[in-house]
Order: structure tokens, then sequence, then C-alpha cells
């Protein structure tokens, strides 16, 4: 009898710890993929072209890191991930080289400002309140 308690309570425990113990949030895997930047809408994008001359990339891997291929320079930052589709993503680190687009310098800083993604299908959208970034999956 004291051994069926001991082993309740052994299970109990086990199965508190792994629902309750972990502070993260189960993520959605969909984002951790590469997708292709298909435009930015912005208060400002009046002035600045809403689509990228040359394809452009972000991808998101599983460490919590993310990569941006820009046209000449390449960027990383890292983010997490809330619930409901929430996500926060860190101001990029990218290479100094000449000559990305103006898209390009205004998309780096847009991306540190995103609070939201949604994935429809093949299409991911990144929202800030500043406006809205929309990219397609890669394959």
């Amino acid at each position: 009898m004291k051994y069926m308690i001991e082993l309740k309570t052994m299970v109990l425990v086990s199965l508190s710890v792994t629902f309750f113990g972990c502070d993260r949030l189960p993520q959605n895997d969909e984002i951790f993929q590469t997708w292709m930047i298909q435009s930015m809408h912005t208060v400002s994008s009046i002035y600045i072209p809403s689509e990228p001359e040359e394809p452009l990339y972000l991808s998101f891997a599983h460490d919590e890191s993310y990569n941006l291929v820009l046209e000449v320079n390449r960027c990383k930052g890292s983010f997490n991930i809330g619930q409901n589709g929430e996500i926060n993503l860190s101001l990029a680190a990218c290479t100094e080289m000449c000559c990305d687009s103006e898209f390009s310098e205004h998309l780096v800083p847009l991306l540190s400002q995103v609070t939201r993604y949604n994935i429809e299908g093949t299409k991911l959208t990144l929202s800030s309140p500043d406006g809205f970034i929309t990219a397609t999956l890669n394959k």
C-alpha cells in the first residue's frame, strides 16, 4: 500500500513538472523556416518602396535566433514567442558593407518593433504599431 502511494506521488510530481514546471511556452513550429520578404508597409512607406528590388530572406531558428539576408549585408538577432501570436525581435546586428537598398534600411529597424505574427498557409505577416511586413515561405 505504501509503495502504491509513493508511486502515485512520483507520477503526479512528474506530470506537474512536465506540464507546469517550464516557464517557456510551446512554440509554433511553422515559423521555424526561411521566408522571402514580399512587402513592408509603414507610416513612412509613402516615401520608400513597399517591395524589395531583390529577394530578401528572413529565417527563424529553434535556438531563438533569426537571420536576415539583405542585398549585400547579413544580419542576426534574437526573438521570443509569447502566447496567441505574440513575438518580440531584438534589433539585428548587421555587417556594414556598402549599399543595401532604402527598403532594407527601413526593414531592419521595423523588425525590432514587431509585436505579433500570423501564419496563413505559406504567408507570414509580422505586425508592429508602425506597420507590417509580409513574407512567403521559401521552398
